[in-house]
């Protein structure tokens, strides 16, 4: 948020700001990880609710000509011609249409149909949905 000079306004939104994480073993409370040392602006993780967070990029994103939203759009298909792909199908609630793009981001989770129909493996780790502000 820092580099895309949007930290100021990010953390004017509700969240929740963690300078470290602790848990407790036995009787004992053990510092699992400390962010105030962290090689970045912030010294700290920031939570967001998972619905603000797009709201907030897509506001951000408004500002330049070539940033456009479509939502209630489900991806069903890629478009491919000679090599990666260039977008793609989606249904919306009056269509299918074709959304080319050079870059396109969907938010179809876990559970990603394009992730599975481009032949991307899921990496199974262990995350905190979280993002550090730095």
């Amino acid at each position: 948020m820092y580099e895309l000079v949007l930290l100021e306004d990010f953390l004017k939104r509700p969240h929740q700001e963690v300078r470290e994480l602790a848990g407790q073993v036995g009787k004992e409370t053990v510092t699992i990880a400390d962010f105030t040392h962290l090689p970045t602006h912030c010294k700290s993780l920031a939570f967001m609710p998972q619905w603000d967070f797009p709201s907030f990029l897509v506001e951000h994103g408004k500002r330049y000509p070539g940033f456009h939203v479509r939502m209630q759009a489900d991806a069903t298909h890629l478009i491919e011609e000679n090599g990666p792909p260039v977008g793609v199908n989606a249904k919306t609630p009056g269509s299918m249409i074709p959304m080319r793009s050079v870059l396109t981001v969907g938010a179809d989770g876990r559970h990603s149909v394009v992730r599975e129909r481009a032949g991307l493996q899921v990496s199974r780790t262990w995350a905190l949905p979280w993002m550090s502000c730095g």
